[in-house]
């Protein structure tokens, strides 16, 4: 029973695999703008759900690494933006 629960839940992940890292994309900005600060647990999250289907040699590993490469891109990018923000609050001070 647990073995079927496992595998539905691993079927589960690996067809949302594309889908969680366009919605990243999609939802950094947004978290940017309400100034979300835990960003960095979602990332872990998704980080840890590729590794899984990695392992279990579900999803090749140059995808993977693709994925991953272009969300540290895009989350520096708004890391950035970040810092300017915040230099600029404390210019204003």
């Amino acid at each position: 029973m647990l073995e079927l629960i496992g595998e539905i839940i691993t079927k589960i992940g690996l067809y949302l695999i594309p889908f969680s890292f366009w919605g990243f994309i999609i939802i950094r900005p947004l978290f940017y703008f309400w100034q979300f600060h835990g960003i960095k647990l979602i990332k872990a999250l998704w980080y840890v759900s590729a590794g899984i289907a990695t392992f279990e040699g579900y999803a090749e590993l140059d995808m993977i690494l693709g994925f991953i490469a272009f969300i540290e891109a895009w989350d520096l990018f708004f890391q950035y933006l970040d810092k300017k923000r915040e230099q600029k609050i404390e210019k204003s001070k």
